[in-house]
């Protein structure tokens, strides 16, 4: 049997040129990525109330290491992550290694925290934003220098 007298399955749709096959594929690639994308958002949706829960949790730890922490290496790397986080400060993240482990992974679950709940930080506390003129340093001198407010 040559070549020229075979005639593709009637199942599959005989494609006429080069051209509409590449943007079949094309079309099919596309989907492929919407589907994944989509499981994965919902993935995502459905992981956000535990990661809101753990977050908070972990927010009010390593809010208290920033404010009342007896190392003060990590205080200061507490207070620069949530500042960092809050207010857009630079934050060199390879500090968190210094952090033990529990610190550390209480760190992750903040930032998770932010982005699941897209809120400030701040608004997660009653007085929120008086706790985090606490942690910014120009306010602790302020403080110590006998002056109210930040200049």
């Amino acid at each position: 049997m040559s070549n020229s007298n075979y005639d593709a399955p009637s199942s599959t749709p005989r494609v006429r040129d080069i051209g509409e096959a590449r943007r079949a594929r094309e079309l099919r690639e596309i989907e492929e990525q919407v589907n994944h994308r989509l499981r994965h958002y919902q993935q995502w949706q459905a992981e956000r109330p535990q990661a809101v829960s753990r977050g908070i949790e972990a927010l009010v730890r390593v809010l208290e290491l920033a404010l009342y922490g007896l190392d003060e290496r990590v205080r200061g790397i507490c207070r620069d992550f949530l500042l960092g986080l809050s207010t857009g400060r630079r934050f060199d993240l390879t500090r968190l290694r210094h952090l033990d482990l529990l610190e550390w992974q209480d760190c992750l679950d903040v930032l998770r925290l932010q982005q699941y709940s897209q809120r400030p930080l701040p608004d997660f506390f009653i007085e929120g934003y008086a706790l985090w003129q606490r942690l910014d340093p120009r306010a602790l001198d302020a403080q110590v220098n006998g002056r109210d407010t930040v200049r």
